[in-house]
């Protein structure tokens, strides 16, 4: 067996290939294409090859190539990479030889999660949309930042639909010039919600699934969240239960214990932005309904705690309610949740 350091990059990546004693075989540069791939292959003479890379864009498309020509292929998460090797001398070529050390030896974290074709095919579709979302809003930013210039103050959906662009357009205090530049926002706003229209036009055919209906019966739930979750979580036997799948979205207080003294702080913020996005937003609509399974428990955290530690909390508890369902293959049911408070 020969273990292999592969930093990759977008049009080159670095390589370092050693026995199981440690000895370097073979170093150097190869394209980052199919036919560069081929080329380290190669240089491993017919052994069996384990390649190590680290999370970014392009590792899981590099994983598939290399693993279709005969190595197998590990992921880790660069930054626990980063903190095992912490180095001042940092260069591709070291990066390749330590990480090829760190796998001869046994040293490196877990490998991540790998996700099917189905599942990276949704979460694309998601992150897509998120993104047109996001620069939406930043538009919808602009354009209150121009008017309030001139002492125009917005309600949070006046510019949700053509009534309100076209009363805005109309207010007498706007100078021509800010006129012509609401034009150009509203006219990027329309283009990117016709886009963001057309990516929802795919989510019928995931929305017909048993688990993502599972979890549209949770309060408060919606099919943005129900799918980013599905998207996310993949295969949930990689999670030990509903507690470490919590902390998987980053929604779990830190935590600096030591001496039989336990600190906690603010959230860790750790794993996907998104799903931990979705499920806050979960937690905001079930406050906002008259009736919900935790919200008797949520306000009483809202009286003691203020808003935005309740919303958190409430997120999590959600989440964790949505990860048992879709585990034990049933259906929500408020009446367990009510009676377990």
């Amino acid at each position: 067996m020969l273990y292999c350091g592969l930093d990759l990059h977008a049009k080159s990546s670095t390589f370092c290939m050693v026995t199981a004693r440690g000895r370097v075989v073979s170093e150097g540069q190869v394209a980052s294409t199919r036919r560069g791939f081929r080329k380290l292959i190669d240089e491993s003479s017919g052994k069996p090859l384990l390649i190590v890379l680290e999370t970014s864009t392009r590792a899981e498309w590099a994983a598939r190539t290399l693993e279709s020509l005969g190595a197998e292929v590990l992921i880790v998460d660069a930054r626990k990479v980063r903190l095992i090797a912490e180095t001042k001398h940092k260069t591709d070529r070291t990066d390749a030889r330590i990480l090829a050390g760190l796998l001869r030896t046994n040293a490196l974290p877990a490998g991540i999660w790998r996700a099917d074709r189905q599942t990276r095919e949704l979460r694309e579709l998601m992150q897509l949309r998120a993104g047109l979302v996001r620069q939406r809003t930043q538009i919808y930013g602009k354009a209150r930042s121009l008017v309030a210039q001139e002492g125009i103050r917005l309600g949070a959906r006046a510019l949700c639909s053509s009534g309100g662009w076209d009363r805005l357009e109309r207010r007498r205090e706007l100078r021509a010039s800010q006129r012509r530049i609401l034009a150009v926002l509203r006219e990027s706003v329309e283009s990117l919600t016709e886009a963001i229209e057309k990516i929802e036009q795919e989510f019928p055919k995931y929305l017909r699934r048993k688990d993502v209906q599972q979890l549209l019966a949770i309060p408060g739930v919606g099919p943005i969240v129900a799918l980013t979750t599905i998207a996310r979580l993949g295969d949930l036997a990689r999670f030990r239960n509903s507690r470490a799948a919590a902390g998987y979205t980053g929604l779990v207080p830190s935590e600096r214990s030591s001496g039989g003294r336990q600190r906690r702080g603010s959230i860790t913020r750790q794993g996907p932005s998104d799903l931990r996005r979705v499920w806050i937003q979960a937690a905001q609509a079930a406050l906002r309904m008259r009736h919900h399974p935790a919200q008797s428990w949520a306000r009483s955290l809202i009286y003691r705690r203020g808003r935005s530690v309740a919303v958190v909390a409430l997120a999590r508890r959600m989440f964790r309610w949505a990860f048992a369902v879709l585990r034990d293959g049933k259906r929500f049911d408020e009446r367990l949740v009510t009676a377990a408070r």
